[in-house]
Order: structure tokens, then sequence, then C-alpha cells
């Protein structure tokens, strides 16, 4: 007996019992990934840098803020002390009313301390040009020109 003809889909057994399947897939081939290599560093992007505005701004954001925490801080104590000698409750309600604006003006000079931290190092004080100007005063100040 001649062997039956079976479907390009389909799986015949012996026993002449058919199982049809789909099509076999075709993955597409895998390639190990690449390995990417490093530019030469004349070749690199370079970075962009902030003016210095940004970071003079944040300084002086900050020294605001401290100054003011400062003062208001004095005025604090002031008002704690003139509460000991006659408490009153409207003594009471001013001293905690400065007493909570001093604590937010630290933490405001805090956070802005921190963010002219990070403007630092963004910002561009002049990069590596050989024709800048240093020099130095003093203990170990340096300044650039």
């Amino acid at each position: 007996m001649a062997p039956a003809r079976r479907a390009p889909w389909s799986r015949c057994g012996a026993e002449s019992r058919c199982a049809w399947s789909s099509p076999p897939r075709r993955h597409p081939r895998r390639h190990p990934p690449r390995r990417s290599v490093p530019a030469p560093p004349s070749q690199l992007p370079k970075r962009r840098r902030l003016s210095q505005l940004w970071f003079w701004g944040g300084a002086g954001v900050t020294a605001v803020l401290a100054v003011t925490a400062i003062g208001l801080g004095a005025q604090t104590l002031k008002d704690r002390s003139d509460y000991e000698d006659d408490p009153t409750r409207e003594g009471l309600d001013r001293f905690k009313s400065r007493r909570l604006a001093t604590n937010v003006l630290w933490g405001l000079s805090a956070a802005a301390a921190a963010g002219t931290t990070v403007l630092f190092f963004y910002t561009d004080f002049g990069g590596r040009d050989e024709t800048r100007r240093t020099s130095s005063y003093g203990v170990g100040l340096r300044g650039v020109f």
C-alpha cells in the first residue's frame, strides 16, 4: 500500500490519524546585541552650560532669604523674651506666628542653597580658555578674571 499523501501542515502518524497544526513560524534571526563603542572625546557633543547669571541669581536669592531669616529670628527671640516678661495671649500669638515664619524662611534658605549648589556644577565659569588670567589673593583664595 502506498503511503498517504500528507497536507503540508498536518502530522499524520502510522495509524493514519492526522493532527492539523498551524504553518511553521519563521523566527527572525537573532543577532547578538551590538556593543556601542564610545566616541573619542573630540567627537563627543559638548554639554551646554548655563550662564553665570543663573548661579549668581541663585546665590543672591539664598543670601536675601538667609539675612531675612536671621533678622526675623532675632525679632522672634525678642518677642519670646517679651512674652516671658509679660505673658499675654497677644504676645504668645505674635511669638508663635513669627517662629513659624522664621522656620519657613530657614527651610527656604536651605532649599535655595541646595539649588544654588546644583547650579554651581552646571554653570560655565569661563571654561578652559587659555587666554584667561588667574590671580591669587592671600591664603589660598584664587580668582579668575
